[in-house]
């Protein structure tokens, strides 16, 4: 019976561990920690605002964030919305990796086999803490969008295209999704 309690936690962790990650940006906006930090572009953005009349729904590559406005870049083009009317948001900046905390947490649960009567101790708290730390790194590359805090955009903004605010005689208008995908 003790056998398979630990099996089923083993489990249980290892679906916890799995099921914390999820992606909302398309494939070619999903780039590791090193990629992001060496690529061109901007993050994925998904923003809502205006009022219950004018509902405005934007998603696409963060360009720039400058004073007032933020800069994404759709389908449609490039569009820009004042901050103030921005009520909510995601941004996802990269998709953590966190394989090597998933399988050390199921490697250490797994350990805890030659600890005898401790193990009903030690696998738990492997699978606890294991489990919260994949978690949390599951959601580091993921901010909300909260518009009330300035910081928040800030922020964001290291992750756009143009960190510094688009660049003097830019047409942003003009701007274009590249035709071939992202590296």
């Amino acid at each position: 019976m003790c056998s398979r309690s630990r099996w089923t936690c083993v489990v249980a962790a290892a679906l916890v561990s799995a099921g914390c990650a999820s992606a909302h940006a398309p494939v070619a906006y999903q780039q590791t920690p090193a990629q992001a930090a060496s690529t061109a572009y901007g993050g994925w953005i998904s923003l809502e605002g205006g009022d219950k009349q004018h509902r405005v729904l934007t998603r696409g590559e963060l360009i720039a964030v400058q004073n007032d406005s933020v800069f994404v870049l759709g389908d449609a083009g490039c569009v820009a919305l004042r901050v103030t009317d921005v009520k909510q948001g995601r941004f996802e900046a990269y998709q953590p990796e966190t394989g090597g905390m998933t399988a050390w947490t199921l490697l250490g649960t797994l350990s805890t086999g030659s600890h005898g009567v401790g193990a009903v101790i030690s696998a738990r708290v492997w699978i606890l803490v294991g489990s919260l730390a994949t978690g949390s790194a599951s959601r580091s590359g993921v901010r909300p969008v909260r518009p009330e805090q300035n910081a928040s955009w800030k922020e964001i903004a290291k992750f756009s295209r143009f960190p510094q605010g688009l660049p003097p005689g830019l047409e942003w208008t003009e701007l274009r999704r590249p035709s071939a995908p992202r590296p």
